[in-house]
């Protein structure tokens, strides 16, 4: 696993990219509930001058495969997200799973799996029903929330990656959606680092970090 911080020239908000799905979220993969868990690793197909990005897992309906290529649209989490799956009605749980992506390079890989699924669960809740390890994220990420620190934080460096065929759609209409990192300064403490899976080798075939079992 490489250990990189997130360039500051990385995706910009409102346009459409070609992204490449790389690779998964670890060496060895890290699993959780029969799914892969954690970050992965895409690169920007439309603009090739830009670095490997990380990709957080928003989606549990839908699903890729390794080497997948794909259109997205970009939002940040400060604008419009007509164009995500679930839209501005939806920006206060896009905003708590963003701030738990956060927490994956904070904790043991051990903790991943309850993270991922609190991540899902804000978005399609009951889904995947990971008990008492999803409910102790989702209280985190509640408790979060409701903190002072939650009115002062960056929001602005986090985009939301989703399918040009997606919005507004919860299933269907192209692959996963993620939340990835355009600026290094919105993890909670500045000395965090984010990690980014991009030397992943002989995991092959679909991944379905909703639908490959493992």
């Amino acid at each position: 696993m490489v250990i990189a911080t997130i360039a500051t020239t990385d995706i910009a908000a409102a346009q459409a990219v070609g992204l490449k799905f790389q690779s998964g979220p670890s060496t060895p993969a890290v699993t959780g509930y029969g799914y892969y868990v954690g970050p992965f690793s895409g690169t920007v197909t439309s603009n090739p001058t830009l670095p490997t990005i990380s990709l957080y897992c928003v989606d549990v309906l839908n699903s890729i495969k390794w080497g997948q290529q794909w259109t997205a649209n970009v939002s940040s989490l400060t604008g419009s997200l007509a164009l995500t799956r679930h839209g501005d009605a939806k920006r206060a749980q896009y905003r708590k799973a963003a701030w738990l992506t956060t927490q994956y390079s904070l904790n043991a890989t051990t903790q991943w799996a309850g993270i991922q699924a609190a991540i899902w669960n804000l978005l399609n809740p009951g889904l995947p029903n990971g008990g008492s390890a999803e409910n102790y994220w989702l209280g985190q990420a509640n408790t979060f929330a409701s903190s002072s620190g939650y009115d002062a934080y960056d929001w602005s460096g986090f985009r939301i990656i989703t399918d040009v065929g997606a919005a507004g759609r919860k299933q269907g209409g192209g692959t996963q959606e993620f939340i990835t990192i355009h600026d290094p300064h919105v993890t909670p403490e500045p000395a965090t680092i984010v990690l980014l899976a991009t030397g992943v080798v002989g995991i092959v075939g679909m991944v379905a970090v909703r639908g490959v079992r493992s």
